[in-house]
Parts: C-alpha cells; sequence; structure tokens
C-alpha cells in the first residue's frame, strides 16, 4: 500500500467495504443496474404500446376520411353528369335576394 497523510482512511474504508461485502448488505451494482434497465425495457413497451394504439386509431381515420372524400366525388359526379348530358339543372335553385333591398336587423 501507499503511504500518505490519509493512508489510514483508505485502510479504513477497505476494511469496512470488505467486512459489507461478506455481510450482504451491501448491494451489487450489476444489481442495481439490471434492476434499472428492466424498469427502462417496460417503460419503453409501454410507450410502443401507446404509439402502435395511436397509429391504428389514426389508420381508421384515415379510411373513414378517404372513404368519405370517394363518396362526396361519386356524388358530385353524379349531380353533374345528368346536367352536362342533357343540360338541365337536377337540383334545386336558391332564389337570389334582390340587391339594394331591405336589410333585417342591425349592421352596427
Amino acid at each position: 500500500m501507499r503511504e500518505g497523510p490519509y493512508q489510514h482512511l483508505a485502510e479504513d474504508f477497505v476494511r469496512r467495504l470488505k467486512a459489507l461485502h461478506e455481510a450482504g448488505t451491501l448491494p451489487d451494482p450489476r444489481d442495481a443496474q439490471i434492476a434499472r434497465l428492466k424498469a427502462e425495457i417496460d417503460a419503453l413497451r409501454e410507450r410502443a404500446a401507446r404509439q402502435s394504439e395511436a397509429i391504428e386509431k389514426l389508420s381508421e381515420f384515415k379510411i373513414l376520411a378517404l372513404s368519405r372524400i370517394a363518396a362526396q366525388h361519386e356524388e358530385i359526379i353524379r349531380q353533374r353528369s345528368p346536367q352536362a348530358a342533357s343540360g338541365t339543372p337536377t337540383g334545386a335553385r336558391l332564389a337570389a335576394v334582390p340587391r339594394g333591398g331591405q336589410t333585417i336587423g342591425s349592421c352596427s
């Protein structure tokens, strides 16, 4: 061992550490690391499950939105095709509001 002003402290530390190891009260740092890594793995698995669930919900929403858009497109095509073929409108017309007419309600 080295000689120095604090050598007695080093010897005391080594003696206490050895006694703790022999008594089994000092936890092995590898065990602590294993426990920490297991907890981290559990957290990551939970996060992955939440993300998979979110992806599944978004995929369902995408499918629903695309089917609605396709149905709207088909309805537009259906409404336009008789008009283009015969020249007569198929939808109901709204009456035009005359310009310069009377205002209903307050404008302020």
